[in-house]
């Protein structure tokens, strides 16, 4: 928390998300003043801050409240809010407990990202599209507090953020985004294949819409192969794999008429 260090930890921050990561950070327990979002990486523009809600969706008292005026930036947080009051927590040797503050609600908020990328493949390391749905489906809550010029009865506020996070709107929503692509791409009948994959991976489209471009996606979202390739009219390319780490990736091929994925194992 030394303020010399905090360049250098934005600058971290700033690039998982360039990588594709969502950086999820909990807002901090030093509520309920204002201006008590004041620690890194919480207080990062980069950074997918959350505060903590309790089960009846009123804010914790001790949830950490924007904006955030300890590096005068005045930058609106938290970002969302999520349940972080009793949330029943796995501890060592087997067992659980019930735990309070803000690191239990970010985990919900880490978790919400993980189901939005199973439910479309094609989110993966698109940061801000994920960031936006987990915003727009989000439950608005108001306050009575207002803090650093943001009123606490607008959305967002520096209380909820864009509110406590609705993990079945937001997974309803890309659900609805995934059959909209596969409706709109169906000619496209775009097949990888052997799945699973040692050393190469073939790439096969309709012969009327050949390949410009594919992505291969880790599990974590991260893009770890990009090709281009020229306008040849080849519906089916071969692709290296053999430098891969073995699991679980995403693929995501861009043809002349839209976008097409799935999901394919490296072994």
């Amino acid at each position: 928390c030394n303020a010399d260090n905090w360049a250098t930890m934005n600058t971290v921050v700033s690039n998982l998300k360039a990588a594709g990561i969502v950086v999820v950070v909990s807002a901090g327990n030093s509520g309920s003043a204002c201006g008590t979002v004041n620690t890194p990486a919480a207080i990062f523009e980069e950074s997918f801050s959350v505060g903590a809600t309790r089960n009846n969706d009123t804010i914790a008292s001790f949830s950490s409240r924007g904006a955030v005026t300890v590096d005068g930036s005045n930058r609106l947080k938290p970002d969302v809010s999520a349940p972080g009051v009793s949330v029943r927590s796995a501890v060592r040797n087997g067992n659980f407990a019930s735990f309070s503050g803000t690191s239990m609600a970010g985990p919900h908020v880490a978790g919400l990202v993980a189901l939005i990328i199973s439910a479309n493949p094609a989110l993966a390391g698109q940061v801000d599209d994920i960031e936006s749905i987990i915003e727009q489906t989000a439950v608005t809550m108001l306050s009575t507090q207002n803090c650093g010029g943001f009123s606490g009865m607008e959305s967002p506020n520096p209380t909820y953020g864009y509110g406590r996070v609705d993990a079945l709107a937001a997974v309803e929503r890309v659900l609805s985004m995934a059959s909209n692509t596969r409706q709109s791409n169906d000619e496209l009948s775009v097949r990888l294949f052997p799945n699973p994959g040692q050393s190469h991976i073939t790439i096969s489209t309709s012969p009327q819409h050949p390949p410009i471009r594919l992505d291969l996606i880790s599990a974590a979202g991260v893009l770890v192969q990009q090709h281009h390739w020229p306008d040849n009219g080849q519906f089916q390319q071969h692709i290296t794999i053999a430098s891969l780490p073995k699991g679980i990736y995403f693929y995501r091929v861009q043809t002349s008429s839209g976008f097409a994925g799935g999901k394919f194992i490296k072994q």
